[in-house]
């Protein structure tokens, strides 16, 4: 019975390792992909952090947990990761509820209680190995999961298993009253959420006459979606029933999204319907706002490249959305125009490759070109791919991208795998986050490096053309920096008159007054004398005869050959541009300016001072428009515009109060490099980033100082052991994080797509340090100690050489590159997997087994904290200095292991 007993722990102690390390990243994953689709780039990265915390914390609770009844804490942790997932949901539908996404936390502090409670029960290497692979694979199964289902029914169907881990204790209960019920909860729950995500995903069928029209029709208002239900449904054979009659699954779903919103469904689990905004839609530029119930939506499909979805007001256009941002305007039926403002229409003949083919993007425009152009480009989402190169919204959008070969990687990996030159490449607000909300998302499309690439694929006559929004002081102060990685890629090249070579003008589709969009035209020769009269003649075009005036006049050409540079950009361009820029708040929400700047002013003289070198626009209710847009119509409702001509006494005098307020008004406009390629990091001060890190230091203080604690009460015999051990573990966790997020970022310039970076660099990471605590549990002292000092040699190592690598298979495919990635990962994976649990499976004989579930909670939090840090580190000093970092993060790990394996 005895033997029986073991061989049903060792089967929970499997299943929990398996099943709760896989559910945590998955839950990561997604919650990151969500929140990069409600918010931004570095909201999401919190949710790093908010996993390294909860699992800290799990970790910490584990130890006191052990105590009372294995069975009973299991199941009510399950049951807790089960209701969480929920939660989590909730947080992002909620997001502006919160000040910092708190109840993130549950999920990866509720799994974290049962996978740290196993570890100090069974063999730490088997154990290390299970939960690493578990980890691995809960990277790769929201790559399929979210493509097939969307993010929302992810969630759904991870909550399954927390409740098939309730129905495998069941087997260990002895009451079998309390066995039977377990087990029918269990099963229920799972059965009824297996029904709901089918009702969830289909389109109905069958809908009674009566209910068709009373409670369907009946309350849809817009006659666009009136006809979308008319074209989908039709009578049913029996008088009494409607019927699905579309074979078309794009007009099935426009359909469901109709119904969806009738109320016909109880409750229904899409983004879109589940999002309830504090802010108002002129303040926020994503499309989840108040106002996202007044469109018709056409499509929606998610993948963890980026969710697309098709949304409209009318019968001639819809909106391209790309995670929830406004990416671009598709006119139905629109041929495009030979006169198009996004780039210069005089090239003959030319060979044009787009970055980023978008919807129809300008494809039907460039048609247009004279003589016969060849266009090729790269789209790596697959949903653009599906629904704009061939189906109904390829039809819509006038077959943009017929005759065309688009590549389904990214453009600079594509660049350096040929040899062909063009005459244009074309970039239309190619960036990793929208200019409205942008933040740090790194990328490498705007860097020094990736210009020289690209300028180095040009024919002499060739253009570079970029269009940039700037619909906010950040993008605004993004585009000088831009300007000036632009300057300084022609220097490098050897070019010594950067205004010979470009052309900037601004120019907007609806706001004249103030216009939003910036094009650069960039050649890698100078503009001859009949190439510049040809520009001339082109912006002149929309200058004096476009009747819809989105030029309006040559003050908006701030860089043209052989006229005067003006303005900053100008000066950027002649290399007069000040050392030291500020930006005062300016164009700034009313509450924003409260909250930031206001509030932070005690003098009443000073509050008075600032406030009179502003004009306050007070906030209106605005109709006009298109929403989600930065137009003439709420560029100053609701904000403080600081007045022209201030004295320098008064703007010294505003300096100073400032610096008292914390208020970040220093500006960064230095180039970006592939060492730091963050194209919106323009603040000297990273107060956004160090706003966090001291959110989850502070967290992470409610780990250490119980710790500390026990130490110091409990275990006052074993003080210097454990002190060794402690900073062991802490070495060893910053270290590991800080590599691994320096890798994920480092390695997307390699691998070409984002999220394939992160999942090769994540998945292979934790699968082969799996692989290498596996392998190492029977090796002696000294091979471990060798191999462990060889992991910050390996990481300089790689710091040093990997451009290398990245040259030689520059010119492979994107399949042989991620392999190649894949192989980059395993010799220091291999390594970084051994120290943790030999000097765990040592802690637990020399001081107890109980002690294992706090060094998995010290780790953790230093992890929380590397987490940050790494980000902090990497805006701040570029990759260089963070791979150095967790080279000497990794030094003390084995100087420390050193000292604890000594005794064997």
């Amino acid at each position: 019975m005895h033997g029986f007993r073991l061989r049903a722990d060792d089967v929970i102690n499997f299943f929990a390792v398996l099943i709760f390390p896989f559910s945590i990243i998955t839950l990561e994953t997604v919650l990151f992909h969500l929140l990069m689709i409600v918010s931004n780039y570095l909201q999401a990265t919190t949710v790093i952090s908010i996993a390294m915390f909860g699992i800290a914390l799990g970790g910490l609770v584990s130890f006191y947990l052990l105590r009372f009844n294995r069975q009973f804490v299991l199941s009510v942790s399950s049951i807790v990761f089960f209701l969480s997932i929920g939660l989590s949901y909730y947080s992002i539908v909620r997001l502006d509820n919160f000040q910092f996404p708190y109840l993130l936390i549950v999920p990866f502090f509720s799994g974290s209680v049962i996978v740290s409670s196993i570890f100090s029960r069974a063999d730490s290497h088997r154990i290390y190995f299970i939960d690493l692979t578990a980890s691995a694979l809960g990277v790769v199964y929201p790559i399929i999961a979210v493509s097939h289902f969307k993010s929302e029914n992810t969630l759904l169907v991870l909550s399954v298993l927390p409740l098939l881990f309730v129905f495998i204790l069941m087997f260990r209960v002895k009451s079998k009253v309390v066995k039977a019920a377990g087990m029918l909860f269990s099963a229920a729950l799972i059965t009824a959420i297996i029904l709901f995500l089918r009702i969830n995903l289909e389109v109905p069928r069958v809908i009674s006459a009566d209910v068709f029209n009373s409670r369907i029709m009946a309350k849809i208002t817009s006659p666009l979606e009136q006809k979308i239900m008319r074209e989908a449904y039709g009578p049913g054979p029996d008088g009494k029933s409607f019927v699905l009659k579309t074979d078309d699954p794009y007009k099935a779903q426009m359909a469901r999204y109709a119904i969806n919103k009738t109320g016909y469904y109880p409750f229904v689990l899409d983004l879109s319907m589940n999002y309830k905004p504090l802010h108002a839609s002129q303040k926020n530029y994503k499309i989840y706002t108040e106002k996202l119930q007044d469109y018709t939506w056409l499509f929606s499909r998610d993948n963890l490249m980026g969710r697309v979805e098709y949304i409209t007001k009318t019968n001639f256009d819809f909106l391209y959305i790309n995670n929830g941002a406004f990416y671009d305007r598709v006119g139905i039926g629109d041929p495009g125009d030979a006169w198009d403002i996004r780039f210069p229409n005089y090239l003959y003949n030319a060979n044009v490759f787009i970055m980023g083919a978008s919807a129809d993007g300008i494809v039907n425009s460039l048609k247009k070109l004279p003589g016969k152009t060849v266009i090729k480009g790269v789209e790596f989402n697959p949903i653009i791919h599906e629904t704009m190169m061939s189906g109904y919204f390829y039809e819509l959008a006038s077959r943009a991208y017929k005759n065309t070969t688009i590549y389904r990687t990214e453009g600079r990996a594509y660049l350096r795998g040929t040899d062909e030159r063009f005459d244009m490449i074309t970039h239309m607000n190619n960036h990793a986050e929208h200019g409205a909300v942008c933040t740090l998302a790194p990328e490498y499309l705007h860097t020094v490096e990736g210009i020289k690439e690209m300028l180095d694929r040009l024919t002499d006559r060739g253009l570079l053309v970029y269009e940039e929004i700037a619909w906010g002081t950040r993008s605004e102060w993004a585009f000088l920096k831009f300007m000036n990685t632009i300057v300084t890629a022609l220097k490098e090249n050897g070019v010594k008159s950067p205004e010979k070579h470009i052309v900037v003008y601004r120019w907007d589709y609806w706001n004249i007054v103030k216009p939003t969009v910036y094009s650069v035209v960039i050649k890698r020769t100078p503009f001859n004398a009949v190439e510049t009269a040809q520009m001339k003649y082109y912006l002149d075009y929309f200058i004096f005869k476009d009747t819809h005036k989105q030029l309006t006049g040559w003050n908006y050409v701030y860089a043209f050959p052989g006229i005067r540079q003006h303005g900053a950009i100008g000066k950027i361009i002649t290399g007069t541009f000040e050392n030291e820029p500020v930006q005062f708040p300016d164009y700034i929400w009313y509450d924003d300016f409260e909250n930031e700047v206001l509030n932070h002013i005690f003098n009443v003289y000073d509050l008075e001072f600032v406030k009179s070198l502003y004009t306050f626009y007070p906030p209106e209710k605005i109709d006009k428009g298109f929403d989600f847009v930065s137009n003439v119509w709420n560029s100053r409702q609701g904000r403080y515009i600081l007045n022209k001509g201030i004295k320098p006494a008064d703007a010294e005098r505003y300096r100073t109060i400032l610096d008292d307020t914390g208020y970040c008004y220093r500006m960064d406009i230095s180039p970006v490099r592939d060492d730091k390629p963050f194209p919106y990091n323009v603040y000297v001060e990273k107060k956004e980033v160090t706003r966090i890190l001291r959110i989850v230091s502070l967290l992470s203080l409610v780990i250490f100082i119980p710790v500390l604690l026990l130490v110091i009460k409990k275990y006052s015999s074993h003080r210097l052991t454990l002190l060794r051990h402690s900073l062991f573990f802490i070495s060893a966790g910053f270290g590991y994080m800080l590599v691994e997020i320096v890798l994920m970022q480092f390695l997307q310039q390699f691998i070409g797509i984002p999220i394939y970076s992160v999942i090769i660099t994540l998945g292979a990471l934790l699968f082969f340090s799996g692989v290498g605590s596996l392998l190492c549990s029977g090796w002696n002292r000294r091979v471990i100690m060798v191999l462990v000092f060889f992991i910050p040699v390996l990481i300089f190592l790689y710091h040093n050489s990997l451009h290398y690598v990245f040259d030689y298979f520059a010119s492979s495919t994107f399949e042989v590159r991620m392999a190649a990635g894949v192989g980059l990962m395993v010799p220091l994976s291999l390594l970084m997997g051994m120290p943790f649990p030999r000097a765990m499976e040592t802690i637990k004989k020399e001081i107890s087994a109980e002690y294992a579930t706090l060094m998995y909670s010290i780790s953790g939090a230093a992890g929380t904290i590397a987490a940050t840090t790494a980000l902090f580190l990497n805006v701040t000093y570029g990759f260089s200095f963070t791979f150095l970092t967790g080279m000497a993060a990794y030094i003390i790990a084995a100087i420390l292991l050193l000292t604890i394996l000594k005794g064997e």
